[in-house]
C-alpha cells in the first residue's frame, strides 16, 4: 500500500461520524456547572420575554375583525386572507414605496454625513475641535418634543420651489430626508470613538502617497469603520421605517404621499372601507404587521455581523504594527 493510500485511510478513520457517544456526552457535560446552567435558564427566559410581542403581533395579524380586541392568543380561525387583502384596500403599494424612498435616502444621508463629521473630530486637528464636539454632545440632552415646534415653523417657511407640488417644505419628503443629511449627535459620537481606534499610520501612509483628506476618509478610514457604519445604518433604518410622528406632522395634505406607518390617519379614505362601512381586516391586522417585518430583520444578524467585522478590524489594525 502506498503512502498516499495510507494517508487517505488515516484521514477517513479520523473523520468524525456525527454520532453522539457516551464519552463525548460526558466530556460535554463535564464543562457545565450550576452557575452556567442557571445563566442559560435566565437567558432563555429573557429571550422568551422579547419574543412575546412578536408572537402577539403574528397572532393578531391572523385574527378576524371580531376578534381583534380580544385577549385570546390563538385565533379561533387563522385568517390568512388578511395578508392577501392588505394590498387590496387603500393605497398600500404607494405608501410602502414612500416609506422605502424616505428610509433609503435617510440611511444613506445619515451614514455619510455622520461619518465625515466624525472623521473631522477623530482624525484632524483644528482649533476649537473639542469645544465644538462638546456642543454636539450637549444637543443629545434636548428632548425631541422641545425642538418639534421650532422645526415645524422653520420647515413651513423654507421654500420648496415646487418640489412635489408644494411651495414650502411641509407636505413634501424634504423635512423627513434633509435633516438626516446633517448627521446625528449620537451617530457622530459613535463613529468618532470607533475611528479613534484606527492607527494614524494608515492615514499618514495615504497622505505620503498623495491622497487628500477626502480621499483618505473615503478609501482608508471608511472601509475600516464598517462595524460602526453598520450600527448607524441599522438604527437609522429602524427609526425611519417606523417613524410615525414626523410624517404625521409634515405630510398632512396628500394622503397618497404618506408613508405606511401614518397611512390615512385622521381621514376617511374612499375605497378603504367595506360595503357595510367597516374597515377591512387586512388594513387593521394584516398590513400594519406585515409592514413591521422589515424593521425586525436587521437586528437578527446584527450580532453576527459585529462579531465578524470586529474580528476583521482587529486583524487589519494589528498588521500595521508588524
Amino acid at each position: 500500500m502506498s503512502r498516499k493510500s495510507e494517508g487517505d485511510m488515516t484521514m477517513t478513520l479520523a473523520r468524525p461520524t456525527g454520532r453522539i457517544t457516551t464519552r463525548s456526552l460526558r466530556r460535554w457535560l463535564r464543562g457545565w456547572t450550576v452557575g452556567k446552567f442557571l445563566a442559560l435558564l435566565l437567558m432563555l427566559g429573557i429571550s422568551v420575554l422579547f419574543l412575546v410581542p412578536f408572537v402577539w403581533m403574528l397572532s393578531t395579524s391572523l385574527k378576524e375583525p371580531s376578534e381583534l380586541m380580544s385577549k385570546n392568543w390563538i385565533p379561533s380561525r387563522l385568517a390568512f386572507e388578511n395578508y392577501r387583502d392588505a394590498f387590496s384596500f387603500g393605497m398600500w403599494p404607494q405608501w410602502t414605496l414612500n416609506t422605502v424612498i424616505i428610509t433609503v435616502a435617510g440611511v444613506i444621508g445619515m451614514t455619510l454625513s455622520s461619518s465625515i463629521v466624525a472623521y473631522s473630530f477623530a482624525r484632524l486637528r483644528w482649533r476649537g475641535r473639542d469645544t465644538l464636539f462638546s456642543v454636539v454632545l450637549a444637543t443629545m440632552m434636548l428632548p425631541s418634543v422641545v425642538t418639534m415646534i421650532p422645526q415645524f415653523v422653520l420647515f413651513a417657511k423654507l421654500p420648496a420651489f415646487g418640489f412635489q407640488g408644494s411651495r414650502v417644505w411641509t407636505n413634501t419628503f424634504l423635512p423627513l430626508i434633509v435633516p438626516a443629511w446633517c448627521g446625528g449627535a449620537f451617530n457622530i459620537f459613535l463613529i468618532r470613538q470607533f475611528m479613534r481606534g484606527i492607527p494614524m499610520e494608515l492615514s499618514e501612509a495615504a497622505k505620503m502617497d498623495g491622497a487628500s483628506e477626502l480621499r483618505t476618509w473615503w478609501s482608508v478610514v471608511l472601509p475600516l469603520s464598517k462595524p460602526a457604519l453598520a450600527t448607524v445604518a441599522i438604527f437609522t433604518f429602524q427609526g425611519a421605517w417606523q417613524d410615525f410622528m414626523g410624517p404625521l406632522l409634515y405630510l398632512q395634505s396628500e394622503v397618497k404621499a404618506r408613508p405606511a406607518p401614518v397611512r390615512g390617519r385622521g381621514r376617511r379614505l374612499p375605497g378603504l372601507a367595506l360595503a357595510d362601512g367597516r374597515q377591512p381586516a387586512g388594513d387593521v391586522a394584516g398590513a400594519p404587521h406585515l409592514h413591521r417585518v422589515p424593521a425586525l430583520l436587521p437586528g437578527r444578524d446584527q450580532l453576527l455581523w459585529h462579531g465578524r467585522a470586529l474580528s476583521n478590524q482587529r486583524t487589519t489594525t494589528s498588521l500595521c504594527y508588524r
